[in-house]
């Protein structure tokens, strides 16, 4: 799920319950960064910061499910 520009946001609804998350950021939707995890809680809530979030003008996010082992 993509999303909005924050520097912190609890974001309901994130993804699926107790679930890891990569958090990626871009300003370009061409190029991707990893810039930390998150975890959602059993409502698949989580709270996402970007510490980096003040050094640019504008900053696209995105969360990539992360392959849990069997």
């Amino acid at each position: 799920r993509d999303l909005h520009s924050f520097p912190t946001r609890r974001s309901s609804d994130l993804g699926d319950p107790n679930r890891v998350y990569a958090v990626q950021s871009s300003t370009n939707l061409t190029d991707w960064v990893t810039i930390g995890m998150c975890a959602t809680d059993a409502n698949g809530n989580a709270t996402v910061t970007d510490p980096d979030a003040d050094k640019y003008p504008a900053r696209l996010y995105r969360v990539v499910a992360m392959i849990s082992p069997h």
